[in-house]
């Protein structure tokens, strides 16, 4: 009972660190792309190959995702055979990509201070359940 209290709050916790930006985005757009049609188009293109990366990352996992790190193995298929964690790179680009495009500071602000650290910390808790023992 402990361990699924701790994937509950866990799950508030990544859903209202995601949600987050939205609502700021939405709130503190003054223009679009900080005035410049290429940050615009830049930040749609983060946008949308951040999307890619945490889509094909879901379904390369398939039935080893969970919200909270398991004692499972290290899947190396699919995306994964590239780049190691994409959905926490995916997520950062998507919410980044759209403070960019949309030009909003506070919601680019987020992205760099807490959205980064909080994936990396996720990455960090990843690996130290994910270990293989040789």
């Amino acid at each position: 009972m402990k361990n699924n209290t701790k994937e509950v709050s866990f799950l508030s916790i990544v859903a209202i660190l995601y949600t987050l930006p939205l609502l700021i985005l939405y709130s503190t757009i003054p223009n679009y792309g900080f005035g410049s049609l290429y940050l615009t188009i830049f930040g749609l293109i983060l946008f949308l190959i951040g999307i890619v990366l945490w889509a094909w990352g879901f379904f390369s996992l398939g039935n080893l995702f969970y919200i909270l790190p398991k004692p499972i193995k290290v899947t190396k298929r699919g995306i994964y055979r590239y780049i190691s964690h994409p959905i926490y790179i995916g997520i950062v680009m998507v919410f980044g990509g759209l403070s960019i495009s949309l030009g909003s500071l506070p919601g680019l602000l987020y992205s760099i201070i807490i959205l980064i650290p909080f994936n990396i910390l996720r990455a960090c808790l990843e690996a130290k359940y994910l270990r293989i023992e040789a």
